[in-house]
């Protein structure tokens, strides 16, 4: 269970790095910035769902 709400932490972090990195690529308009961000909050999204459906089996 502590290993779990690890990983949630982790990703919820990786989310909001990948967001900040987003609306800054925005501000600056530079799009690897934009598609980077972009990429590293999808990818945190990934790994909470994959860490929800893990729990729920």
């Amino acid at each position: 269970m502590v290993k779990s709400s690890i990983v949630f932490g982790a990703s919820l972090g990786i989310i909001v790095i990948g967001l900040v990195l987003l609306l800054y690529g925005e501000y600056v308009q530079q799009k690897e910035l934009i598609w980077g961000g972009g990429l590293l909050a999808l990818a945190g999204v990934a790994i909470q769902t994959y860490q929800i459906s893990l729990q729920k089996e």
